[in-house]
């Protein structure tokens, strides 16, 4: 959530409201979806943010 808000109201990366909180999906739906294919998931891992934060720019 909070790389969400720094994206959209700190830095300005993309517009406000692109993330919709409602469409996010759980891992478990994802591994399901992915279960219906012929694809394989070796490894499920979330997103962390750096607590050493290097600016790009």
């Amino acid at each position: 959530m909070m790389m969400i808000l720094g994206a959209e109201h700190v830095l300005l990366w993309v517009p406000k409201g692109t993330h919709e909180y409602e469409k996010f999906i759980r891992p478990s739906q994802l591994l399901t979806a992915i279960d219906a294919t012929q694809l394989h998931c070796d490894d499920l891992c979330g997103v962390e943010d750096s607590k050493i934060w290097t600016p790009t720019h």
